[in-house]
Order: C-alpha cells, then sequence, then structure tokens
C-alpha cells in the first residue's frame, strides 16, 4: 500500500487508519505515528482524514467503500469552498502544535461548520436513517509487550491473563450496563456469572459471548488460525454478521481460518491450548515457522533463521519454565541446526 500517494478522503477511508483514530489500537498507533515521522510532507492530509472521521460518523451499513469516499469527497470539497467564500473563518495548526490534542481542539471548534456544510450540499440521509452519535466514553487499556505476562482483574470480578503481545480495551463503565471487551492477541478469561449483562470478547475476525464460565480466545493479528478453547460453562461464537452463532460446550474448540472465515469445531484430546497460562510452552507437530513466532512473544527476541532453514519443518516439545538458550537449544538439536544468541537477537544456522 502506497500511503504516499493518498488524499485526505483516502486516508479517512482506510480500515487501517481508521483503527488508530477511532480506535486507538495500539498496532495501528505504532504503525501510524512512526509513519506520519517519516512522512513530514503528509501532515496537511492527516489532519484532514481525522477531521473527517471524527467529524463525521456514517453507519458502515449503509454505505460501501465507494459510496463512503464519494460522500467524504463531496464533504470536503464542500469544506473546501467555504473556506474560500468565507475568508473571515481561519483555522491555523501550527506544525509544532500538531498533536492528538490540537487536532481535537479542531474537531471542537469546527463540527458545527461541518454538519452546516453537509445540509448545504444536499448530503442529507433520509430521516429513517439518521442515528444518534453517542459521546466518545473513556476507555481503559491494558497491554503486553514481548515476553510479558499479565493478570488482571476487572471491574465485575472477573479475571482475565493476558499472553505476550496482546491487548484488551474496555470502557469505563464496564460491567454497569454491559461487559464488552475489545481483545487483540490472546487471554484466558474466567468470567463472574450474570445472567442480566452478557460478557462478550470481541476480536477482529469473531465475538464471544459468555453469561459465565472460564474460556481462552487466541486472535493474534499475524496468525492464519484463531481460536477459541471453552474450559468451562458455554459460549457462542459470531464469526460474521447475520450468521448463526455457533455453540461451544465444556471441552469444545473453536478453530477459525482468519482470512477465509472457514471453521471447525473439535474437541481437543488434551487442554494444551491453555497451558500456556501455568508456564508451560508446547508444541505438537507444530512448523518452525510457527515455533519461531512463539519463542518470539514468549521470550521477547527476534528470531533470524538462514535462508537454507526448512521453515515448514515440524518440531514437537514441552517446556515448563525453561530458559530461551534451553528451549533453542532443544529445538536446534532436534532439526540438527546451530544457532547464536546476541542480546535479544537468535540467529538459526
Amino acid at each position: 500500500m502506497d500511503y504516499t500517494k493518498y488524499t485526505a478522503e483516502d486516508f479517512a477511508c482506510d480500515a487501517y487508519f481508521k483503527q488508530w483514530v477511532m480506535f486507538d489500537k495500539p498496532e495501528a498507533s505504532q504503525f501510524w505515528q512512526k509513519w506520519m515521522e517519516g512522512h513530514p510532507e503528509k501532515e496537511q492530509q492527516i489532519t484532514e482524514a481525522i477531521y473527517l472521521i471524527k467529524t463525521l460518523s456514517v453507519p458502515e451499513s449503509l454505505f460501501d467503500a465507494q459510496r463512503e469516499k464519494k460522500l467524504l469527497q463531496r464533504i470536503h470539497t464542500s469544506i473546501r469552498k467555504s473556506e474560500k467564500a468565507h475568508r473571515s473563518i481561519t483555522i491555523s495548526i501550527p506544525k509544532e502544535w500538531f498533536s492528538y490534542a490540537a487536532v481535537i481542539s479542531v474537531f471542537l471548534i469546527s463540527g458545527v461548520l461541518t454538519w452546516y456544510l453537509i445540509a448545504k450540499s444536499g448530503l442529507v440521509l433520509q430521516e429513517e436513517n439518521l442515528v444518534e452519535v453517542p459521546t466518545q466514553e473513556k476507555s481503559i487499556h491494558h497491554q503486553t509487550l514481548r515476553g510479558e505476562k499479565l493478570p488482571l482483574r476487572l471491574p465485575d470480578g472477573s479475571t482475565v491473563k493476558l499472553n505476550a503481545e496482546s491487548s484488551i480495551r474496555f470502557a469505563e463503565s464496564f460491567g454497569q450496563d454491559h461487559r464488552k471487551i475489545f481483545l487483540s492477541g490472546e487471554a484466558f478469561f474466567d468470567v463472574v456469572e450474570n445472567e442480566e449483562l452478557p460478557f462478550i470478547v470481541e476480536t477482529p475476525s469473531l465475538s464471544t459471548r459468555v453469561l459465565g464460565t472460564t474460556f481462552n480466545v487466541s486472535a493474534y493479528p499475524n496468525d492464519l488460525k484463531h481460536h477459541v478453547y471453552l474450559v468451562s460453562g458455554k459460549v457462542e461464537v459470531d464469526i460474521s454478521k447475520g450468521a448463526t452463532a455457533i455453540s461451544l460446550t465444556e471441552g469444545e474448540q473453536l478453530s477459525l481460518q482468519a482470512d477465509t472465515k472457514k471453521h471447525t469445531k473439535i474437541i481437543p484430546h488434551n487442554a494444551n491450548g491453555i497451558l500456556w497460562t501455568e508456564g508451560i510452552l508446547i508444541f505438537e507437530q507444530s512448523t518452525l515457522k510457527d515455533v519461531f513466532l512463539e519463542l518470539e512473544r514468549w521470550y521477547g527476541v527476534e528470531i533470524h533463521p538462514d535462508s537454507g532453514v526448512d521453515l515448514q519443518e515440524k518440531v514437537s516439545g514441552k517446556f515448563k519454565d525453561e530458559t530461551l538458550i534451553n528451549v533453542v537449544q532443544s529445538i536446534c538439536f532436534y532439526v540438527n541446526r546451530n544457532y547464536e544468541i546476541k542480546k535479544d537477537k537468535v540467529f538459526i544456522k
């Protein structure tokens, strides 16, 4: 994706850009902040795109991507024409003030003007399609880096254990009139029962709904397969809007192909999927590619295999509270390879 050629409208329609602006997802936030540092010439387009997203909320179900872009282009054109016709209305943002606080201030000042321009340009939605835009509520974030795990207790008494390189986000009002959590990565949940407030875990690929139970959700953005494993109780998993939810009972696991949404429901012969909560690292006929990715998350290192290493070669092993060097040594012995560890980098030869 060549973002250097993007206009403000292109940025405003880009799903990954909107993840940063609307939901402040850690990975997206890190990417866009770094990208902006390397492309200061796109500051104006970025500012305008954020302005468009923050001051206009259109339900995605009403417009496909093409119609949404046309709408934003027309609104943006109207704003530019208005700025020329009404020179007395000037909003200036010095470069050294370019920050979230400065941008939000512009949104507050110019929100009324934007809606006026929408009406003047004829972009009025049908009355039955109008929705009330709720005031954005402050969110609470918890995040782990590579090599970290984090136990948490939620406001409703439920507990969560975050695996490495994972994050959860929920509103300050969690436990009052809802119990919805947004997850990126992997986490183990022990949910306090509350029939009036279902506990919902949302990921980009699936939604898991429970009343009171113990389960594990693994949905790392870079993983091809995502999993929901139920230890006790009962859960319902939604993998697409409008489709019938998939029910899981104790001991069942749902595996989802993230890109195609194809899924299978199985009864694993063991509970290996949650052994990470006990400090146990386990591989069962796992490819070296998956093993290296897991070791990077588990120990907070970077693994660099030589080009001659067959990443599709499969290995098995079980390690409890082992050091990085012991695990790497065992795996390299298994596949007949050498290794070298330099600080936080591991080279497989």
